[in-house]
């Protein structure tokens, strides 16, 4: 069963509105947020309000994000696409948070997208978290995080682990500003808190970019989403000098609200 959504798209009531002649002009690509672990659709509306003035139908999926486990998020994240996505001549892109990217990863490895753009991951355990390994079994974790949580250790059994390299072009941005103790403590080198820099890669990738932000701030960086578009328009990170970056960029988001919200 699809999900539910929000479309971050404001131009298309317009171009409904418009003569006959003007739907000979190229349709947009389409662009999927997907959300965390334990989180919901509104933690993308930032990254949505940042990507949306650059030409793609955005669309930000939101499913249960610790009731179920990854595949049957990955099976109804595949109904939405066909429900929302269903025009195969248009190019079909994602940026994802976190757990989002194992989604995408275990959608693609088992559905053909012969219209597949290119997939932008933010944060993702690509080879797991050692925090799952060390707090899986605890109540409060099992309670908090649910199936799909306890999947994202790092032993070969786990999902992150059981998925093929990816064969398609992939740009990762991984934080490297721990959120601190204890956290830190069980994650080897570099981290975000949440999952270690080493553990976001992934065979095949494309590029990598380390940015200055935690696993929950960088999804509301305004720089972190430009980057996330030239990715998806260039195969490439720009790589452009943080030096200068404000620390609370997001900040300069004003307050925005989706034009169509079905949740």
């Amino acid at each position: 069963m699809p999900f539910k959504r929000s479309i971050h798209t404001f131009f298309f009531v317009l171009v409904m509105l418009l003569p006959d002649f003007i739907s000979a002009t190229p349709k947009p690509d389409y662009l999927i947020l997907l959300h965390g672990l334990a989180r919901t659709e509104k933690s993308m509306v930032v990254i949505g309000y940042h990507v949306r003035k650059h030409g793609y139908e955005v669309i930000n999926i939101n499913y249960p994000g610790r009731t179920i486990p990854i595949d049957q998020v990955a099976a109804g994240l595949a109904d939405s696409i066909a429900l929302y996505c269903p025009d195969t001549t248009r190019k079909l892109n994602f940026i994802t948070h976190s757990m989002g990217g194992i989604v995408v990863r275990y959608y693609l490895a088992n559905n053909s997208v012969p219209n597949l753009g290119r997939v932008v991951m933010l944060s993702p355990p690509n080879k797991g978290s050692q925090l799952v390994d060390k707090m899986g079994d605890w109540w409060i974790f099992e309670k908090l995080m649910g199936p799909p949580g306890e999947e994202l250790g790092t032993d070969s059994l786990s999902v992150p682990m059981s998925l093929p390299p990816v064969t398609y072009p992939v740009g990762i941005i991984m934080g490297d500003h721990s959120i601190g103790p204890p956290f830190s403590k069980v994650l080897p080198g570099p981290d975000d808190g949440l999952v270690s820099v080493a553990d976001a890669k992934v065979t095949g990738m494309s590029d990598f970019l380390v940015v200055p932000r935690n696993h929950f701030t960088i999804k509301y960086s305004a720089k972190v989403a430009a980057e996330a578009v030239y990715f998806l328009k260039n195969g490439e990170f720009e790589h452009e000098s943080w030096n200068q970056m404000k620390w609370l960029d997001s900040l300069t988001v004003p307050r925005y609200r989706p034009l169509i919200n079905t949740r």
